[in-house]
């Protein structure tokens, strides 16, 4: 029912069915992250929420030696980690270039029809129409909740910190999928702005090798 807590694991995810490409698809950017330890480049999504503001998901960048963002068009984009919010799953980057048509974060949705934009696996920008089931608080490992919503979507490596977009705006942020079936769970719009409240643009934050 709506509000019960269910238990998530989380995990780098990716782009989901075949879609089309929407116009608010120009704030979405992708992260390429390179592991301290080698290995493949991990992937992940994120969004302009202002002409200067990316968000996406911390986990992304758990054991990063370093990550590249790049916006829709495939071009780089310099970018630094200014805030880092581990419990919700947060991480803000600031851009040192402008970006045009930045998403503003809407009200929260209990169900209904909406669209996940991810860079997932394919170059490009894809879209990807889903149901939101429910709202949810989601209980992680530690004891850790978080305002969620639960979303029917196939959800796959790399759409982790893709927005799910209701009216042009985002109302939530993809951070983990169903092991079991085409379900995934996006962090609550409200608990996005609580992230960025406590943001210093003016700060940096240090990736860590450990």
């Amino acid at each position: 029912r709506s509000g019960a807590a269910v238990l998530v694991s989380l995990g780098a995810l990716g782009c989901g069915a075949e879609g089309r490409t929407a116009p608010t698809a120009d704030a979405v950017v992708r992260s390429e992250v390179e592991p301290c330890r080698g290995g493949p480049v991990g992937r992940a999504t994120g969004f302009a929420v202002s002409t200067s503001g990316i968000v996406t998901v911390a986990h992304a960048l758990d054991d990063a030696r370093s990550f590249t963002v790049l916006d829709a068009s495939g071009r780089e984009r310099n970018a630094e980690l200014v805030h880092r919010d581990d419990e919700l799953d947060v991480a803000v980057l600031r851009l040192d270039d402008p970006m045009a048509g930045p998403l503003s974060l809407g009200p929260s949705v209990r169900r209904g029809d909406a669209t996940v934009l991810s860079t997932g696996a394919v170059d490009g920008i894809r879209s990807q129409d889903v149901v939101v089931r429910r709202r949810a608080r989601v209980s992680l490992d530690g004891g850790l909740r978080r305002r969620a919503i639960e979303i029917e979507a196939d959800i796959v490596p790399g759409d982790s910190g893709g927005p799910v977009v209701v009216d042009d705006a985002a109302v939530a942020m993809v951070f983990a999928t169903s092991r079991r079936d085409a379900r995934g769970w996006a962090l609550d719009a409200t608990e996005l702005a609580r992230a960025l409240r406590a943001t210093d643009v003016a700060s940096t934050v240090a990736l860590s090798c450990d």
